[in-house]
This record gives C-alpha cells, sequence and structure tokens, in this order.
C-alpha cells in the first residue's frame, strides 16, 4: 500500500462515518478521501483480524443483512462473531470499540517510538498526525515490530494494542521477543496499519548503517517504502532534519526495489514544491 498524499496532507481528514437526513448531502460527504481511507482502514483490520477471521465476518455481514439497510454496527456485529469464534482477538478487546475509534474519528495516528537505552525499553506515543490542536486524540492502535536480529516480515496481526485513551506505554523485552541497544527496531510491519511511525535519531541511524551495510534486504520492501514516505512528510514538516531524509535516499538509490525508489522520487519532489511555495 502506498499512502494517499491527499489524504495526510489534509489538516482535518474527515471521519469515516457520517449521519445526515438531507439526500442531496450524500455525495457531498463521500469522496477520495474518504473512501480511500475507508479501504486502508479495512485493510488494516483484515491484517489484525487475520485474513480468514475478516472474511468470516464479512460473510455473515452480508448474509444477515441482505436486502436490507445497514448502518456500521451491522459490520461490527458480523466481526465480532467471527473473532470470537475463531479466538482471534483477545476477549477483552471489543470490535465495536476498536473500529469505531477509526470510523468515527477524522485524522489518523502517528505513533512516536522513543527508546531508553539504558533500561533497554521502547515508549511509543499516539497523537494526531494531521491536526496538531487534537492534543487527546487517540485510537485503537494494533501494534507489531521487527528487530534487526528477529524478524518475522509474514507476521502481520499485532503484537499488541495501544487503546484509545492511553497516549503511551512502555514495550519491555521478554523470552518470546527480547532486542538488544545495538539492535534498530522497525515498527508496522509490510505498512498495514493505517498511522505513520516517527523513531528516535539512534534508531534512524543503526536502520542507516544497515543500508549502508548491503543488509538492506532484511528490512520488507514496503517497510522500507515506509521509511522512505514518512522520512520525506517529517522533513517537510519540521520533525526531522532533510539531511537524514537524502541519507536513507542515497542508500536505495540504486537499488531495484520499484516501490521504494518510486515512493522516494515523488517524496523529493514534494519537498522541492514546497520548498518552492
Amino acid at each position: 500500500m502506498e499512502y494517499d498524499n491527499q489524504l495526510f496532507a489534509e489538516s482535518k481528514s474527515r471521519s469515516m462515518s457520517h449521519y445526515t437526513d438531507d439526500p442531496s448531502e450524500v455525495n457531498s460527504l463521500f469522496d477520495e478521501v474518504v473512501y480511500g481511507k475507508a479501504g486502508a482502514v479495512l485493510r488494516m483490520f483484515m491484517h489484525a483480524f487475520t485474513e480468514n477471521s475478516f472474511r468470516k465476518g464479512l460473510k455473515y455481514y452480508l448474509t444477515d443483512n441482505a436486502y436490507d439497510s445497514v448502518t456500521e454496527e451491522d459490520l461490527f456485529d458480523g466481526l465480532k462473531l467471527a473473532v470470537k469464534e475463531d479466538g482471534t482477538l483477545d476477549e477483552n478487546l471489543s470490535v465495536h470499540e476498536i473500529f469505531s475509534s477509526w470510523s468515527n474519528q477524522a485524522g489518523l495516528p502517528l505513533l512516536t517510538v522513543n527508546r531508553n537505552y539504558s533500561d533497554n525499553t521502547i515508549q511509543i506515543t499516539q497523537e494526531s498526525c494531521v491536526d496538531k490542536s487534537s492534543k487527546h486524540a487517540s485510537w485503537w492502535i494494533p501494534y507489531n515490530f521487527d528487530t534487526a536480529n528477529n524478524i518475522e516480515q509474514n507476521k502481520t496481526t499485532p503484537d499488541g494494542w495501544l487503546a484509545k485513551g492511553v497516549q503511551s506505554m512502555v514495550i519491555r523485552p521478554t523470552e518470546q521477543k527480547s532486542w538488544s541497544t545495538n539492535d534498530w527496531v522497525i515498527f508496522n510491519r509490510q505498512q498495514t496499519g493505517y498511522y505513520r511511525v516517527l523513531y528516535d535519531e539512534r534508531n534512524y541511524q543503526m536502520i542507516l548503517d544497515d543500508y549502508k551495510s548491503g543488509r538492506i534486504e532484511k528490512i520488507h520492501s514496503l517497510n522500507r517504502a515506509q521509511l522512505m514516505d514518512d522520512l520525506g512528510y517529517f522533513a517537510r514538516s519540521g520533525r526531522l532534519p532533510y539531511s537524514l531524509f537524502f541519507e536513507f535516499f542515497k542508500q536505495i538509490a540504486h537499488g531495484t526495489d520499484k516501490a521504494t525508489i518510486t515512493g522516494s522520487n515523488g517524496k523529493i519532489t514534494d519537498l522541492l514544491n514546497f520548498e518552492k511555495s
């Protein structure tokens, strides 16, 4: 998936769900932004709930509501039944609460990853990516991550959830998943989650060192594309220096990964246009 620049560029992208009792307003409420966001969010939850459970939930939704009018709650009911049957969502979590935090809220999250290199913990923090005035905006965010020496590229189900109403949490090494202070971490496997990720400077440098050492293939191509897209966005918004984006670009410029190179070239065009404006 390639991020939709129009969607990210808006200071406030609209929520997916709207109420109106005026038929003349319907067409104006649903446009490329809303449908683009909806598709990305549905894809995210297909991975979070597993594809089999997601398809089963859609089947329940379509079968139970054939020839009838529906609301988003009907979709949530179908998905709830499927994940309960399959055991693909912790029973303490609610499909309705998780999904509605995305469907009824404008914007999308920025996940900031700050590592404590003294005690080897990772703090993740959520905020609105596009609306700085929404200081307390929050979502149910499914997160997963790889480390330099513990890579599971094809596992796109969540390692955990950052809950709505919880701005930050600390992740500690476990017997099942550990890392050293010399290992980079990369969140959001295969860019399945609909959010941007901002890392601390040392973590970026460790990723860059692997690029320079020819170990770029360790990182999934979709995550390499996401890194470049996010770096360009953060440079343009003043969160990161332009030099960091171009350091990464130099390492991938001679590669054969079309998605990463195409996305990076597009981001350079965006940066140049931004500087001229």
